[in-house]
C-alpha cells in the first residue's frame, strides 16, 4: 500500500506533537485505537459518505473515541471536516513509520521456504542489523516458491537471496 502525501502530511504534523509532547507512545497507543475501532473499510465509507451531515459524524466519532486523548480525536475530527477520513489507516502506517525511524527501528519482512528456528531467526536480525545500522524487528513468512534462501523486505529496499530469485537471474543473463 503506497502512502499517500495527504496521509503523510498528517501523520508528520501528528508526530511532531507526539515528540513535542513526549508522549509517542500514547500517541501510537491511541492511534491503533482508533484504526481498529473506526478505521474499518465499513465505518470509513460511513464516515466520508456525502450524505450524513457533519455533526452526526462528528457524534460517532466522539462516543466512539470518548475514551481517548482529546488531541487524538481531534486528528480524527480535522481528517473528517478536511474530508480525508479515508486516509486514516494510511495516516496510523504512516505515523507508525516515523516513530519507528526516530527510535533506529526498521521492520523487516523476511521470507523463507521453511520456517526458521530461533537461532536462525536471530542470525538473520543481526546481519538486517548491522546492514542497515537500525534494530530489526523481523516479521518471518513462509513461500516454498522461493525454494531456498531468503527474501527481505525492509521499507522501500528488497534483498533477494532466494534460489528462485539466482535462477531468475541466471536466465536473464543466459538469454543475453
Amino acid at each position: 500500500m503506497a502512502i499517500s502525501r495527504v496521509a503523510r502530511r498528517y501523520a508528520r504534523a501528528a508526530f511532531d506533537i507526539a515528540v513535542e509532547h513526549d508522549d509517542l507512545d500514547g500517541w501510537l497507543r491511541d492511534l491503533r485505537v482508533v484504526r481498529d475501532g473506526i478505521g474499518t473499510p465499513n465505518v470509513l465509507q460511513l464516515l466520508g459518505s456525502p450524505n450524513l451531515p457533519r455533526a452526526e459524524k462528528l457524534r460517532i466519532v466522539e462516543d466512539q473515541l470518548s475514551s481517548l486523548d482529546p488531541l487524538r480525536v481531534n486528528l480524527v475530527k480535522v481528517l473528517i471536516a478536511n474530508g480525508r477520513i479515508e486516509a486514516l489507516p494510511q495516516v496510523v502506517a504512516e505515523f507508525e513509520r516515523f516513530a519507528n525511524d526516530y527510535r533506529g527501528i526498521a521492520i523487516a519482512r523476511a521470507t523463507t521456504a521453511l520456517p526458521l528456528d530461533e537461532s536462525e531467526a536471530k542470525r538473520v536480525e543481526g546481519q538486517l542489523s548491522r546492514l542497515t545500522g537500525r534494530r530489526i524487528v523481523l516479521q518471518l513468512g513462509v513461500d516454498p516458491t522461493i525454494l531456498g534462501g531468503l527474501v527481505v523486505q525492509i521499507d522501500d529496499r528488497l534483498i533477494n537471496g532466494s534460489v528462485a530469485g539466482r535462477l531468475a537471474a541466471l536466465r536473464a543473463d543466459l538469454a543475453r
